[in-house]
């Protein structure tokens, strides 16, 4: 690997390639996307990520969000998805893949969809790297997510997934020499994207982008900045966002101020070619007085909220690369005529629009301590009905759980609620906004379960243990003497000497989480000793297992052997969630061993 970058339009191989070490290094996979369509994502990249032993955060803007309940299995249950209300359009395209051995970052213009991963033309520049070197820009990825993650945008859990991908990031650019292959990223929550556009004179400028502001005036600083000998823009009529008259204006006036050579050209990819295909990357390109080719992609079109303000001043949460290019990106095409481009039909949410001010929705609920902890993306303007659709119930089928008052954002209900279920806020005035789905932290933070830890009294329960056959126990002795021999190596979570919260130290061959060790604890005893032994070791309730009961309504909509698939099933699905009888059922396992022989009860004795 050593620290290499690739311009490409597929990320599948580089998932792919990494999961095929078969040594489940990852630690964390984030997805930063603006549209999502998680039945895509679980159908075809949730049990690959799952496989190579990464935890999975998924993080989406808010006011786009649109999910189909019904092809939803796995959110809040074996992944955490997180919402971003920023007022302005959460438009970053990111993924991040990270372990102590490895990393793969992408940014580009995808979103986490069926167009942008598979159909669209879009820009992705991918990275790789490992302990023999890590390109630069991984410090500029951490650093953004880092950003993120102390914004305040984010709910708990959400923020811990990207927490510890910048913690991992961390470590490893730590450990690995640094390679400088001249890209570098951008964050527009750091500061704005066009200070990363040099201003300087170049020979040449090249433009592209799905959305334009309504009078090009983002066109016009960018050329204002770069101060272009020739200037050429794609569109494609029908598709673009643009308003053409207004777009040749503005370089109408540039050539007749500066004497540049100007056009607007017709993508050859258009609606009625053969290759007609929607293009939805971003392109600012250029080329320096002395020949180098210098290109500007990423997530932001050519739009001022995207470019020349930053995130939280008005502008939308994007991110860029520049770098160095050998060859164009610019697609070319013929000069068309301004007055022919027709004003499009928006087939895509502008995401230059600010979120409406005045919606209502839930951002996060969590289950815990079997307490419902509802956010809302604002404080409540009025009373705000929280509405409830459980995980065993038809999608359809609703019920209200309680209210969030006046002037309130958070709400906490005393009652027990299987993650995965759906919550929904409804008010008079607007009724039920997009559902949210219910996350058990302990399920999402949880990794897959690499067979080389397993136990091997993994599948065993603790009825197993005590039957005819004592070598069940003898096994359970050797995985205890083994756990405390390297429990010796490694400092464990410690209580602070002031009776704050326990920290979980460092380690590069264990996963710590420094704010719940007991997190970090179970995590460690289900992957070493499967969910029943783990649960009955530790004296708690059915921990987080290996079984998958389908719900009577899901839909069947996809095949369920891609690749990865098989090992997410096993090491990531979890059991049903139980009814506090069929807890108590499956937990106090009484059996009376007084009538076995005594040459058992001896062997038992002489185990303890």
């Amino acid at each position: 690997m050593s620290g290499s970058v690739t311009q490409t339009t597929n990320l599948f191989p580089h998932l792919v390639a990494e999961e095929r070490h078969r040594d489940h290094q990852a630690e964390e996979a984030l997805f930063l996307t603006f549209n999502v369509d998680l039945g895509y994502f679980e159908s075809r990249l949730l049990g690959l990520l799952r496989a190579t032993g990464a935890r999975v955060t998924v993080v989406a803007d808010a006011g786009v969000w649109a999910p189909d309940t019904r092809a939803v299995k796995f959110a809040g249950r074996s992944y955490q998805l997180g919402l971003v209300d920023g007022r302005t359009a959460f438009h970053p395209k990111l993924m991040v893949l990270v372990g102590p051995k490895r990393a793969i970052a992408a940014v580009g213009s995808g979103n986490l969809t069926m167009g942008g991963w598979q159909y669209n033309h879009e820009l992705l520049t991918v990275f790789t790297g490992d302990l023999s070197g890590m390109p630069t820009a991984f410090g500029d990825i951490r650093n953004a997510v880092s950003e993120l993650a102390a914004s305040g945008l984010l709910d708990v859990v959400t923020q811990r997934g990207l927490a510890d991908t910048s913690r991992h990031l961390d470590t490893l650019l730590a450990a690995a020499p640094p390679v400088d292959t001249g890209h570098r990223v951008h964050a527009s929550w750091v500061s704005p994207l066009i200070t990363h556009i040099p201003a300087e004179p170049v020979a040449e400028l090249n433009l592209f982008a799905a959305f334009h502001d309504p009078g090009a005036n983002a066109v016009k600083n960018v050329m204002t900045r770069l101060q272009p000998s020739r200037v050429r823009v794609a569109v494609q009529p029908g598709w673009t966002h643009v308003d053409a008259i207004a777009l040749s204006t503005v370089l109408s006036t540039y050539s007749a101020s500066t004497g540049a050579d100007i056009a607007l050209l017709e993508d050859p990819s258009s609606p009625g070619s053969q290759e007609a295909r929607y293009r939805h990357g971003k392109l600012i390109e250029w080329v320096t007085s002395d020949g180098q080719r210098q290109a500007f992609t990423g997530s932001p079109n050519l739009t001022t909220v995207a470019l020349l303000k930053r995130a939280g001043d008005g502008g939308n949460y994007e991110l860029a690369v520049t770098a160095p290019v050998e060859q164009t990106l610019f697609p070319g095409g013929q000069v068309i005529d301004p007055a022919i481009v027709p004003a499009p039909v928006a087939d895509e949410t502008d995401a230059s629009l600010e979120s409406d001010s005045q919606n209502v929705q839930v951002l996060s609920a969590l289950s815990k301590n079997r307490q419902l902890t509802v956010q809302l993306n604002r404080l409540a303007p009025t009373r705000v009905a929280v509405e409830l659709s459980s995980r065993d119930d038809d999608p359809d089928v609703w019920h209200q759980l309680g209210i969030v008052p006046e002037g309130a954002r958070t709400t906490t209900f005393d009652t027990l609620v299987p993650a995965g279920s759906r919550v929904r806020a409804a008010t008079a005035e607007r009724g039920p906004t997009a559902p949210m789905f219910v996350t058990d932290e302990l399920r999402v933070r949880v990794r897959s379960i690499p067979e080389k830890k397993a136990s091997k009294t993994y599948n065993a329960t603790s009825k197993d243990l005590f039957g005819d056959d004592t070598e069940l126990l003898n096994l359970l002795l050797d995985d205890l003497t083994a756990y405390a021999e390297a429990s010796r190596s490694t400092r464990l979570p410690a209580a602070a000497a002031d009776g704050a919260e326990s920290r979980a130290a460092e380690s590069l061959d264990r996963d710590t989480d420094p704010i719940e060790p007991w997190l970090w604890l179970q995590e460690d005893a289900v992957r070493r000793y499967g969910p029943s032994l783990a649960s009955w070791l530790l004296a708690l309730p059915q921990l987080a297992g290996n079984e998958t009961i389908a719900v009577p309504w899901a839909d069947i909509i996809t095949a369920e052997q891609a690749v990865g698939l098989d090992d997410d099933e096993q090491a990531d699905a979890v059991d049903e969630d139980l009814t506090e009888d069929e807890v108590e059922a499956t937990t106090s396992d009484h059996v009376d061993h007084s009538d076995d022989v005594e040459r058992l009860k001896l062997a038992r004795r002489r185990w303890a």
